[in-house]
């Protein structure tokens, strides 16, 4: 059977046009929409980086008041590939095919993962280096079919956003779709203005 997520997708293929009613989640470039938390994370790529809990919640607590389905996975209780695909077809409500495994993963959130037309999905990450210092190549795998999949549903006008927080600030993070994760603009800001602070009390 053919889901309608697919259906919804060939449809747009070839008219390139609203389907069954629905507007695409797209930005309006006739307004400034450089306060929204999901122009400030897609303007850098699809993954932000934190290590402020708190902050991490007040954005979730944004996303989640803008329309945006949060999926929250805490890698300090997944410590397996076998756990976080159990996770993964629990959160996600994935179909009894879902054949756990990274390929699978990519194309079930493409095709059987239902995005909100009027926000967006907002994949959460939680003490995600603990998972990194477990199995690294997999957890970097893991993140690049997360941002590969934000940039095809961005074809179709849908948001999709990953939250990344890990503990460790000294963790390095390999680059992902070829560019590097961006801390998020809250905590950069706050080490911009403790930097320049220590600046001027050398002065």
């Amino acid at each position: 059977m053919v889901s309608d997520k697919i259906v919804d997708i060939i449809l747009r293929l070839y008219w390139g046009a609203e389907i069954k009613g629905e507007i695409m989640a797209s930005f309006d470039k006739k307004i400034n929409n450089c306060a929204r938390l999901d122009w400030q994370i897609l303007i850098n790529g699809s993954i932000s980086l934190y290590y402020d809990r708190a902050i991490l919640e007040e954005d979730m607590q944004w996303l989640k008041s803008s329309g945006y389905q949060l999926y929250i996975f805490d890698f300090h209780m997944i410590k397996t590939r076998e756990g976080f695909h159990k996770k993964a077809k629990e959160e996600f409500k994935f179909p009894d095919y879902y054949g756990e495994n990274i390929s699978a993963f990519s194309d079930c959130l493409m095709f059987d993962l239902p995005i909100p037309v009027d926000g967006g999905v907002a994949i959460v990450l939680k003490g995600f280096d603990e998972y990194c210092r477990i199995d690294g190549d997999y957890a970097h795998e893991i993140l690049e079919r997360l941002d590969e999949n934000s940039r095809k549903q961005m074809l179709f006008g849908d948001r999709f956003l990953t939250l990344m927080q890990i503990d460790d600030k000294n963790m390095l993070i390999k680059e992902v779709g070829q560019h590097s994760i961006i801390l998020n603009l809250s905590e950069r800001q706050a080490f911009s203005a403790l930097a320049r602070a220590e600046f001027e009390n050398k002065l």
